[in-house]
């Protein structure tokens, strides 16, 4: 198989199509991966250790241009595309905001119709299922608005800055499964959703 591997980390998810487990032993698959993508040094340095073989492009993902994917991927076909973007915004541990982080799928969908895989595997974390669209206020020049919350923590005043909410739109995942299923052309996935 024929592999893209975006927002790859370290390689965790990588890991799964690069070995297999025989009688309590790890061998490399047959598996090709024609190219992997991650934005963070320390883990594409993680990776590249990990996965010396596979083609690390270490830059941001929305900088990852048509030309360049086309050069990476030459005559190749590509079976599968894997990826996992960012978890940060989605997850009930942390602040669940809708900012740029949250909005990396969009490039994923922008990977996906240029390459045209045979599969794709996009995995995140169980908050992307209940979180919605937020519509934050802005100010007359476009600037998110904050307000300021205070409150007392093992005796001193901790102040959070949070973005004021103006609305809330439909569902992540349902904006997801949208685009990944309607993607223009003949071109177009059969959504199956696990969790």
């Amino acid at each position: 198989m024929k592999i893209v591997d975006l927002f790859s980390g370290a390689g965790g998810l990588t890991f799964g199509f690069y070995y297999k487990l025989i009688n309590g032993e790890f061998y490399k698959t047959d598996n090709k991966f024609i190219f992997a993508n991650e934005y963070s040094k320390a883990a594409a340095k993680a990776f590249s250790i990990n996965f010396p073989d596979i083609n690390m492009q270490n830059i941001d993902i929305r900088d990852l241009e048509e030309e360049k994917i086309i050069d990476l991927i030459g005559e190749e076909s590509v079976d599968l595309i894997v990826g996992g973007p960012p978890c940060q915004s989605f997850s009930t541990i942390g602040q669940r905001r809708f900012d740029d982080k949250a909005k990396l799928y969009e490039e994923y969908l922008r990977i996906l119709k240029i390459v045209k895989p045979k599969m794709f595997l996009f995995e995140n974390v169980k908050g992307l299922l209940s979180m919605k669209e937020i519509f934050y206020a802005t100010d007359d020049n476009g600037n998110v608005k904050f307000c300021e919350e205070k409150f007392e923590r093992n005796g001193k005043i901790i102040s959070k800055r949070h973005p004021q909410v103006s609305g809330y739109g439909e569902l992540i995942i349902d904006k997801i499964k949208n685009q990944f299923a309607e993607i223009e052309g003949d071109l177009g996935y059969e959504i199956n959703q696990q969790h």
